[in-house]
This record gives C-alpha cells, structure tokens and sequence, in this order.
C-alpha cells in the first residue's frame, strides 16, 4: 500500500484565498511577493486554487506578509509565526 501524503492544510482552495486577502492587506502585488524561488505567475496558481506552496514556501509567505503559518494553512491565527507547523 502506498505512502498517504499528510495534508498540513485545511483546504487547497482556502489557502489560495487566505494568501490572496493577507496579500492585498499588505499593499503587495503578486509581483512584490515573488521571490526567487516563486514566480508572480506561481503566485497567481497558489491564489486559484490550483496549487499549494511547500511548506517551506509558506512559511516565507507568511513571514513576508506578516500573518502566522497557521493563518495561511487553516484560517487560524495561532500564536507567533512559527507555531503550529512541522516539517
């Protein structure tokens, strides 16, 4: 029987409109948000719905964007920006 991956977020859908509105609360394009390691357009798919960030990516959005990990994953603020979340 194969590996079941673990799920560390609630929704795929969810999280792209949780990163969209922390986003836009923070003044920043989809453009300002990208990185080196994500693209705007990357950024846009996450926003859609059509894909999720690695958990190491979220925790840089979250970071960039002032909300905590858990924000982004479950729609909760749970404590500091490093709670919650393991590798």
């Amino acid at each position: 029987m194969p590996r079941q991956k673990l799920k560390w977020y609630d929704d795929q859908a969810k999280v792209g409109r949780r990163l969209r509105a922390a986003r836009e609360a923070a003044g920043f394009s989809q453009r300002d948000l990208a990185t080196t390691n994500c693209s705007a357009a990357y950024i846009s798919r996450i926003e859609k719905g059509d894909r999720v960030p690695s958990l190491p990516l979220m925790r840089e959005l979250a970071s960039r964007l002032g909300v905590s990990e858990d924000y982004l994953a479950y729609g909760a603020q749970q404590g500091s920006a490093t709670s919650g979340l393991a590798m």
